[in-house]
């Protein structure tokens, strides 16, 4: 994949490594992403901006993330989403039509657990760290390489108008490269599974992700660059399963590590609280309510 930026000099690098660490404190992250072929579906795809945020294909989506102790804000244009780890709640306010959802993560998973329970997913790959090291923001990180593939298949008489067999009905290949820099310390639960700022709680709805999740928490770090690569094969016309590789590529621009108010973890006075989405896997179902 061409997504590692050329290597800075080694006097930058001498000075990333004098660098304090992070470990547990407030931190902000802001990052540009850049994604193509992404499903216009609800959700999206975990790690990727919405739909509507970029502008054009190949336009860059600046994003910023806030870390404080078990909670976790993602800015990304009039997105917000806010997510509470210590209660397992999320919240995703629109800026622009000052409205606000709140989901509880057992909540959610009751409504997808009758769609999972139908599949049969298998996953298999590995995460393996490098020797080659960057700088990204200031900071040194090391790449650590990924390939999985995760094989779903119809349960035998699940109440599914698909075919049910031997063979997989879709097959997802992910292909990742994450610079992480093992200066910054986050609690895993609040961290989200390396290349996704998504909460753990939220990842383990997808089918298959578990097993994947605990490969990612071998990575030592923060990922300050990552670039994913996912490519979909089905034994049939899925409709929402994109004929092209969905190709993602972060890049943070800034870490400052400045004290962060409580008042970004709050829904702004004045907002009106409205109904979820359901959520929504590529060619499977789901969507509004």
């Amino acid at each position: 994949m061409n997504c590692s930026p050329v290597s800075r000099t080694g006097l930058a690098v001498l000075s990333i490594a004098l660098l304090p660490l992070i470990a547990s404190a407030d931190l902000k992250v802001v990052s540009k992403t850049i994604s193509q072929n992404t499903p216009a579906i609800p959700g999206g795809i975990p790690g990727a901006p919405t739909p509507s945020a970029a502008k054009k294909p190949g336009e860059p989506v600046l994003s910023t993330a806030y870390y404080k102790g078990k909670k976790v804000r993602v800015e990304e244009g009039d997105r917000v989403v806010i997510t509470d780890n210590e209660t397992g709640t999320i919240v995703t306010i629109d800026s622009k039509k000052k409205t606000f959802t709140t989901q509880k993560l057992a909540d959610m998973a009751s409504q997808v657990s009758p769609f999972t329970e139908m599949l049969e997913v298998k996953v298999d790959g590995a995460l393996k760290p490098t020797e080659m090291k960057k700088p990204v923001a200031g900071r040194e990180t090391r790449l650590y390489a990924g390939k999985f593939t995760m094989a779903m298949s119809v349960k035998e008489g699940a109440p599914i108008p698909l075919p049910a067999g031997d063979g997989p009905l879709m097959e997802i290949i992910i292909e990742s490269e994450q610079w992480a820099a093992e200066g910054i310390q986050l609690d895993p639960k609040t961290q989200g599974p390396g290349f996704s700022p998504l909460p753990a709680g939220m990842m383990r709805m997808m089918p298959g992700m578990d097993s994947m999740m605990k490969k990612m928490t071998e990575i030592k770090g923060f990922p300050l660059s990552t670039a994913m690569k996912i490519s979909f094969q089905s034994s049939l016309p899925l409709p929402g399963i994109p004929e092209k590789p969905v190709v993602i590529k972060t890049e943070t621009v800034s870490v400052p590590e400045d004290a962060l108010p409580d008042t970004l973890f709050a829904v702004p006075a004045g907002f009106k609280q409205v109904e979820p989405e359901l959520p929504a896997f590529p060619g499977l179902g789901g969507g509004s309510r």
